[in-house]
């Protein structure tokens, strides 16, 4: 955390980055100015009338300061999480290769991760089928139950590291290479009873769509990677799958190369319950893994989204379904309930929705 508190430093102010201040004049001592009250009437009004540009400066600063990016994790701190909530959002458009921003009909949605939209997904009340009845878009949805982001090995092995293979980018890279067309059911034989029940049906739903109608694609996990203790991000290695990060923008990075007309969208993870050993349920916030607690989970996935990859982020841990509101949209200590998922869809939707025509829409 110490380069939080560093850029928090840096954005404070203090002597050194002040504007320089007027001479001071001494207007009671004995000076020419006493014999010359007009003069004297001039140089206190010009006084005034440099404090009043140099006011005027620092609003119009302000102003134009307005709407601009900040990096939150630069100046939250655990008493102003609930303050600065809201702002965790970041909606960003589609931009051509000149940073025009495109115009966009939303035909076709892509969607990527595991529970959220996994979670019964051939019922109506799914979360994948209520984006489509929201949106009238063909949703083609390549979650998988029990999966996570992070990967356990760079590479995939069907024997050793076998749910590695669901990861987006893994379903993505063997799906669309002809040469791998078996390698689902080699991991779910190497899975056995333990391969999740819809880890073919990920592959075939990519399979059966043309990458070049995907409008939207939307990566979506909960906290499963902090409970599995799976590092968060590696220095300055923001492409390296098996880190919670690294693994997003390998995903992200490998579609917009070879489709660069497709927006992403990153939903964040939303609030989880700890479980003890007896059951019960404590605030995971409260319990570091290995590598952080879960809103550095959460807020990496912010950074690298606005700041590398570019791309829109809803906050789903601090806004969406957070620590005061959990037990209302949650089944257990994780999985969303239908409150929950008619929540989501709304978040979703309106960020899909904000640049139709190209142009904001009000709320």
């Amino acid at each position: 955390m110490a380069d939080q508190r560093d850029r928090k430093k840096k954005n404070q102010t203090t002597e050194e980055n002040l504007p320089e201040g007027l001479d001071m004049i001494d207007l009671e001592g004995e000076t020419e100015a006493e014999a010359e009250p007009l003069r004297h009437f001039n140089v206190f009004h010009l006084i005034f009338l440099a404090l009043f540009v140099l006011i005027v400066g620092v609003i119009v600063i302000r102003i134009r300061q307005t709407g601009s990016f900040v990096d939150l994790r630069s100046v939250i701190t655990g008493e102003e999480e609930e303050v600065a909530a809201d702002s965790f959002d970041n909606i960003m458009p589609l931009l051509d290769a000149d940073g025009y921003l495109v115009k966009q009909e939303v035909d076709t949605i892509l969607l990527f991760g595991n529970s959220p939209f996994a979670d019964d997904r051939d019922s109506e009340d799914g979360l994948a089928n209520l984006i489509a009845k929201k949106t009238g878009a063909r949703v083609i949805n390549c979650a998988v139950t029990g999966s996570y982001q992070a990967a356990t090995e760079e590479r995939v092995y069907p024997k050793i590291n076998s749910m590695d293979a669901f990861i987006p980018y893994w379903i993505i890279m063997n799906a669309l290479d002809g040469t791998t067309a078996q390698f689902p059911a080699e991991v779910e034989e190497a899975l056995g009873d333990a391969a999740p029940p819809d880890g073919q049906l990920a592959y075939d739903n990519l399979m059966s769509v043309d990458l070049n109608d995907v409008d939207v694609c939307v990566i979506f996990y909960d906290l499963t990677d902090y409970f599995l203790d799976r590092p968060i991000h590696y220095d300055n290695d923001f492409q390296n799958p098996t880190s919670y990060v690294g693994s997003l923008g390998d995903t992200v990075v490998l579609l917009r190369v070879y489709y660069p007309n497709i927006r992403f969208i990153v939903m964040g993870p939303t609030y989880a319950y700890y479980v003890e050993e007896d059951g019960s349920y404590s605030d995971a916030e409260l319990r570091s893994n290995s590598y952080g607690k879960p809103s550095d989970y959460a807020l990496w996935e912010y950074s690298v989204s606005a700041d590398r990859l570019g791309v829109s982020y809803v906050d789903n841990y601090f806004h969406s379904i957070n620590c005061n509101n959990a037990s209302e949209y949650l089944t257990d200590n994780i999985h969303i309930n239908q409150k929950g998922r008619e929540l989501l869809a709304d978040r979703l939707v309106y960020f899909i929705n904000y640049y139709r025509d190209g142009i904001p829409q009000e709320d």
